[in-house]
């Protein structure tokens, strides 16, 4: 008989629901172009009913992909996070937008300050 622990198959069911990875975008035009040094976003989980959190920053200094946020859920149902974006302006001067709280896998950041 075969085992099914050994068998390299993908994964669905309870085990595929408890995963979710969020992916992080800054779309726009190019941070200089609007007087900003870099963008720091800030990811938070929170499962309170399980005593789970998780959090992740995620620095921008160029628009493209960052680095992809793997959550490992205790409850499968829970699937939202918030985030905070800064915008670290080169005139010294920040402009934070959130938390907002979301169900986005695909998050996109504006690469333009909500004050541009």
């Amino acid at each position: 008989m075969l085992d099914p622990l050994k068998l390299k198959l993908p994964v669905f069911g309870p085990l595929f629901a408890k995963k979710w990875e969020i992916h992080p975008t800054l779309v726009g035009p190019p941070l200089s172009q609007n007087g900003l040094d870099k963008i720091s976003v800030s990811l938070h989980y929170a499962d309170d009913a399980n005593s789970y959190t998780a959090d992740k920053l995620v620095v921008f200094t160029t628009p493209g992909d960052g680095p992809s946020w793997p959550l490992d859920l205790r409850d499968p149902s829970l699937r939202e996070y918030s985030y905070t974006v800064v915008y670290e302006n080169t005139s010294g001067f920040d402009t934070t937008l959130g938390p907002i709280t979301t169900t986005d896998t695909f998050l996109v950041i504006p690469s333009t300050s909500p004050t541009t």
